[in-house]
């Protein structure tokens, strides 16, 4: 009797790996650990495998800590006029080389000093931030992203494939009047360019109403002229997206405006 139960047991213990491995079907490895951000600084995807879109925004997700506004920046490294007192990110990709980037941007100061800073995802899965082209930071010579906010952003590609985006800086807003200049922005070899087209700056009284207007060599032109000079620009600006802007980093907010930008 014992024999024969040793011989049942011993018949069962062979039958069980044969329908472990064969006749049962095998469970689905889990993936959710690699498609979960480390947020720790260290990219939790695989650069090694192909750069897709949502890797590549993983990878500006899991680097945020070189992004995010500091506590440092919030303060000011300085004084009040590098103080941060207003601040937003968006995803696009401005060089329109498939590679996205993240944009900080702010301003800080009564002057609306703008504060931008760009990091892009490179081919090797690293991010690195643009060069700006010897502009400084909290000051009119960087683009008044912030006012865009949510809002269309024109733009057209040149003959070279260069792709020039329409923005308008607010270089003065006091009493007396407001002072506005006209730019095209471009990103030419990993490095932000502004280059001035027109301005005006506009007085409003209780006299009435009146415009100071040059060109992009600081000559005075006519009314005429100015809005002949930018419908030149805005007739070949025939391509907008949506700058979708968000403060609180997560996955969604990052992916959306990547969308918007998208189109």
């Amino acid at each position: 009797m014992r024999k024969n139960r040793s011989l049942i047991q011993a018949v069962i213990m062979a039958i069980i790996p044969v329908l472990l491995f064969s006749g049962c079907p095998k469970k689905a490895p889990d993936i959710s650990e690699d498609l979960t951000p480390s947020l720790t600084g260290e990219t939790s995807a695989d650069t090694t495998e192909e750069l897709t879109e949502d890797r590549m925004l993983l990878i500006i997700l899991d680097k945020k800590t070189l992004w995010e506004v500091s506590d440092k920046e919030i303060v000011g490294e300085t004084d009040e006029k590098s103080s941060l007192e207003y601040y937003m990110y968006a995803v696009t990709d401005l060089d329109n080389d498939g590679y996205p980037e993240v944009i900080k941007t702010g301003y800080a100061g009564r002057g609306l000093n703008s504060y931008v800073r760009i990091y892009e995802v490179t081919n090797d899965g690293s991010l690195t931030e643009f060069g700006y082209n010897g502009m400084t930071q909290f000051s009119d010579e960087m683009p008044d992203l912030f006012l865009s906010e949510n809002m269309s952003i024109r733009y057209f590609d040149d003959e070279n494939g260069v792709r020039f985006y329409l923005i308008e800086n607010i270089t003065s807003d006091g009493v007396l009047g407001i002072q506005q200049d006209h730019y095209l922005m471009s990103v030419k070899d990993n490095e932000l360019h502004m280059d001035k087209i027109a301005g005006r700056y506009h007085v409003s009284s209780d006299s009435g109403e009146s415009d100071d207007l040059w060109d992009v060599s600081g000559n005075p032109v006519s009314k005429e002229e100015y809005e002949e000079l930018l419908g030149s620009y805005e007739a070949r600006a025939d391509k907008d997206f949506i700058f979708e802007t968000f403060t609180e980093v997560t996955p969604d907010n990052i992916k959306s405006s990547y969308q918007s930008f998208k189109g």
